[in-house]
């Protein structure tokens, strides 16, 4: 997906080139909370951020929830960036599971869920 990718690329980018990653690029609703945990920790705090497919899985759950609604599921009252990656790093999701099929609603959840995350090939087979 696009939107998890563009971050990804710009933290390869920053590595290549030698230069310090602080500061997030790419579009915050759509941001894993590994890669925001990661920008937001210290410097001396930071580990390696290598690129995973569960960032992109989340970015699919994100636009899932977002099809599904009409909304995006991690929105914070106004505009306040911090709230959403507050939000999002702990999982504080609006999702109207009365609203969506039991399955949609239960997918949506696996795709939140920290670890394990679930992947793209479990979600051909997935069952409640």
């Amino acid at each position: 997906l696009y939107f998890a990718s563009d971050v990804l690329l710009f933290v390869r980018y920053c590595r290549d080139k030698q230069k310090p990653y602080d500061d997030i690029s790419g579009t915050p609703y759509y941001l894993a909370p590994e890669i925001i945990e990661y920008v937001l920790a210290s410097k001396h705090e930071r580990g390696e951020l290598l690129p995973s497919p569960s960032f992109d899985v989340w970015a699919f759950g994100v636009l899932f929830c977002y099809c599904l609604q009409g909304y995006q599921p991690f929105l914070p009252f106004g505009n306040d960036r911090m709230e959403l990656f507050k939000n999002i790093t702990n999982r504080v999701y609006d999702f109207n599971k009365r609203s969506v099929s039991i399955y949609s609603a239960a997918l949506a959840c696996a795709i939140f869920e920290r670890s394990p995350r679930i992947t793209f090939e479990q979600m051909n087979y997935f069952e409640q």
